[in-house]
């Protein structure tokens, strides 16, 4: 229960300043989508957002004012910090300045590694690509037992990608082949 995490929080901590590092909501579930894939995971997005065992309680969790509005109940509005990922995306010295000022600890100076990415998203090509080529290998996300299918051909034009499978198991068994069509403009709709 959030509440109840929060006002526990309180009652150990009492009267400390709270920051929300806070993102756009579609482009926050774009990258939970990203990050499930590349750790597996197979379920289309549409799948994936609703899915109440893989992202048991997601769309709750990104509606950001509520948790807010909980916090500044319980902390003091004068208490809570709101910071926007865009914002230090895009200028990092005046999303630093904003903080360092919140939490009146001064100017915090920047260093050059802020500045370079550690965990870069997927394009949403690649993302299809990566979801559809995790289906051949088991994982936590995963856990179906890798059957020996593997991606023989790729094939693509400006709107479908092409994949054929092919039973690599039991090679005495001719002729066993699927082919999956995906229309890139439908499947990487959210």
């Amino acid at each position: 229960n959030a509440r109840r995490n929060a006002e526990r929080l309180y009652s150990i901590f009492g009267d400390v300043k709270v920051v929300f590092i806070i993102r756009e909501q579609i482009n926050m579930l774009t990258s939970i989508y990203s990050q499930y894939v590349k750790m597996g995971g197979t379920l289309p997005i549409k799948s994936f957002v609703f899915d109440p065992i893989v992202s048991n309680g997601l769309l709750e969790r990104l509606k950001w004012h509520k948790q807010i509005t909980m916090y500044r109940e319980i902390f003091g509005a004068d208490n809570v910090h709101i910071g926007l990922y865009e914002e230090f995306r895009d200028n990092k010295e005046k999303f630093l300045y904003s903080l360092s000022e919140f939490l009146e600890i001064g100017n915090v100076l920047l260093k050059n590694e802020i500045n370079s990415r550690a965990n870069k998203a997927l394009s949403s090509f690649s993302c299809e690509i990566a979801r559809i080529g995790n289906k051949a290998f088991r994982s936590h996300l995963n856990n179906a037992k890798n059957n020996g299918t593997a991606i023989t051909t790729i094939s693509s034009s400006t709107t479908n990608l092409n994949l054929t499978f092919s039973d690599t198991i039991a090679p005495t068994i001719t002729g066993i082949t699927s082919n999956v069509s995906v229309n890139l403009a439908e499947s990487l709709t959210i």
